[in-house]
């Protein structure tokens, strides 16, 4: 029989509401957990309870070393800590999850110096574009990739190829799909009821929304502008917001000065997005850049059209319902296309139907992630 493998999930962000959280947490729920036990590692912090009650209730250790995160800081402060706790705990395993090209690769090189056996490298994100330092990162941290990790993971081929070399990803790369849980999201007409009523939204109103971290690679500001538009033609449309982040507080202020409190609701983090995504009418996702997105994945499977920015992958387009604009265009036609947009027309269970078939279940996720961690074992 087989022995246990030990796994370590190491996030090089703090631990929130993000979807790089959301793919870890939602698809270990969903694994067949014999023959593996799993940890969690942020050096920074952790504030999700739904996440932290998941990881008592299968037992999992979850290690915080509270150390100051800022975005595009310097990272080499985890080496210590990361090290040591690598030295102390003797995993089989160990799955590294971030967006930061230093991060990713500072952790393989810990776990290869310590004898991990399997190293699983995650890119869940990709850029806005080229820029010197990250070039000269990616180059700089090439050999740690092609040469110590085991295998290298990510969404897309745009979230593959920004953090890791061509060269290495097509020897040791697998594309994984961000599943989700279907059946969670599809469209109830109760529950959109009840949660118009409790923003305040009456029947007529027209609710664009949008799900993720407040923030300016998420672009929410572009929001706002598109919202001032489509107000001066019909004050019935609204602006629904799920999240928070470092934006926050500028984007309340913009709406505040462009008198659209009334027509903007900020929701905060939740972790109930699915019943957000019923009182929605149309999802808005303009991002500069994503590794996929997974917020988009969730909003198809509630029927919800979408209208997305060219920064999003092609790869997102799951039902045929969502239309893709360049953030260069004129505002006038993004204007066009939400009101060009049929909002009576839910897609519902052929929703649901195409997202299982194009392997966007999380049981297919979670079953795929649990082959990668016990290959070759015999």
């Amino acid at each position: 029989m087989s022995k246990m493998k030990r796994v370590l999930e190491a996030f090089g962000e703090p631990i929130l509401y993000g979807g790089q959280e959301s793919f870890v947490f939602k698809t270990i729920k969903n694994m067949n957990k014999s023959r593996i036990d799993i940890d969690f590692l942020t050096p920074y912090f952790m504030n999700n309870p739904m996440y932290q009650k998941f990881a008592q209730s299968i037992k999992a250790k979850i290690y915080i070393f509270n150390l100051p995160f800022k975005v595009g800081g310097n990272r080499f402060n985890v080496i210590s800590k990361y090290n040591r706790l690598l030295k102390k705990n003797k995993y089989d395993i160990v799955h590294i999850h971030s967006g930061s090209i230093s991060i990713l690769a500072i952790f393989t090189l810990l776990a290869k110096i310590n004898g991990v056996n399997r190293i699983i490298v995650h890119s869940h994100t990709s850029g806005e574009n080229k820029n010197f330092k990250h070039e000269l990162l990616k180059r700089f941290f090439s050999p740690v990739f092609s040469k110590m990790a085991t295998v290298l993971l990510a969404p897309s081929y745009d979230a593959a190829y920004w953090q890791f070399p061509k060269k290495a990803f097509k020897k040791k790369g697998k594309l994984i799909k961000n599943g989700i849980e279907v059946d969670k999201y599809l469209f109830n007409c109760e529950k959109r009821k009840k949660i118009r009523k409790q923003l305040e939204f009456s029947t007529n109103d027209t609710v664009l929304g949008n799900v993720g971290r407040l923030s300016s690679e998420k672009n929410q500001i572009f929001l706002i502008r598109l919202l001032k538009s489509l107000v001066v033609i019909n004050k019935k449309y609204k602006l629904l917001l799920v999240g928070d982040g470092p934006q926050y507080k500028i984007l309340k202020t913009i709406v505040e000065k462009q008198n659209l409190s009334s027509n903007v609701k900020f929701v905060g983090n939740v972790n109930n997005v699915e019943d957000y995504l019923q009182a929605m009418d149309i999802f808005l996702f303009p991002s500069k850049y994503e590794g996929l997105g997974i917020a988009s994945i969730e909003a198809q499977a509630s029927g919800l059209p979408i209208i997305a920015s060219t920064g999003v992958p092609e790869d997102i387009n799951i039902t045929g319902n969502v239309k893709f604009l360049s953030l260069g265009s004129p505002i006038n036609e993004w204007i066009k296309v939400v009101r060009a947009t049929d909002v009576n027309n839910r897609l519902n269970n052929m929703a649901k139907d195409r997202i299982v078939d194009k392997g966007y279940d999380i049981r297919t996720t979670a079953a795929e992630l649990r082959r990668i961690y016990l290959e070759n074992d015999k």
